[in-house]
């Protein structure tokens, strides 16, 4: 399966897990950790598939928050996607780098108003301006 498919389909099916969740169930610290982990592979996976397809559209990227900012300069995301990408790799490296622990607020905020909703939005945005090799 080509790579820009693949990893699509790898944040479709993290939103589809995260589906399962409830708010109270959080509070157990296997659900919590499951969750967070889910929430960190669909970020890395967007993030990913940003990467790939700024260079597959003749970008030259050096770095996770950079490939956002090649899209937005392509048209491919607004400015409001822009924001969300950013926050989407601010989280994925505080989890990764464990620069702080994740507040169990934030990710019952998350998960209570479906934001990782919005990362297959983009996701799905992003994909679908290129072909997939």
């Amino acid at each position: 399966m080509a790579i820009i498919s693949r990893l699509l389909r790898i944040v479709e099916e993290r939103e589809a897990l995260l589906n399962r969740y409830s708010p109270d169930e959080l509070s157990d610290i296997k659900a919590y950790y499951s969750a967070v982990y889910l929430l960190q592979t669909q970020a890395q996976a967007l993030i990913d598939l940003a990467q790939r397809v700024a260079t597959l559209m003749g970008m030259e990227v050096s770095g996770y928050v950079d490939a956002g900012e090649k899209l937005s300069i392509l048209g491919v995301i607004s400015p409001e996607d822009l924001r969300l990408f950013k926050s989407v790799v601010t989280f994925r490296n505080i989890v990764v780098h464990q620069y702080a622990i994740v507040d169990l607020e934030i990710i019952r905020r998350i998960i209570t108003n479906k934001e990782y909703r919005r990362v297959t939005e983009l996701a799905r945005k992003i994909a679908g301006r290129v072909n997939d090799p």
